[in-house]
């Protein structure tokens, strides 16, 4: 299980990365006033989507997977409040979520700044 979750860790970063990078491409193809080339809008529009639903995909069974190995290795069906999250559960669990919402906060301010990744 633990190779599963880890496994699972890296290809959510992969997503992850994949979803600021596509998405920065996306936002350099095309122009705000809508000048730009939109077939490489589209594209990389396309690319962020499929990298966004791949890690919404892989963090719901990073969940699972953690509630599975906490249920089987304690037997308790109702300790849901207190899950061992350490670790490489935290990082599969807490660590997409977080770096999400920091990342898409990071691209909001850096692009009312005028910075272009």
């Amino acid at each position: 299980m633990r190779n599963a979750l880890r496994s699972i860790v890296v290809v959510q970063w992969i997503a992850l990365v994949g979803f600021f990078v596509s998405g920065s491409r996306a936002d350099q193809a095309m122009d705000k006033s809508g000048i730009g080339d939109l077939e490489l809008w589209h594209q990389w529009n396309m690319a962020a989507g499929i990298c966004f639903w791949s890690l919404a995909l892989l963090w719901v069974a990073a969940v699972l997977a953690v509630v599975v190995a906490e249920v089987r290795s304690t037997g308790d069906m109702g300790g849901w409040t207190a899950l061992r999250l350490n670790g490489c559960r935290a990082l599969a669990v807490a660590g997409p979520p977080v770096f999400f919402v920091l990342g898409t906060v990071a691209m909001l301010v850096l692009n009312m700044a005028g910075v272009a990744l």
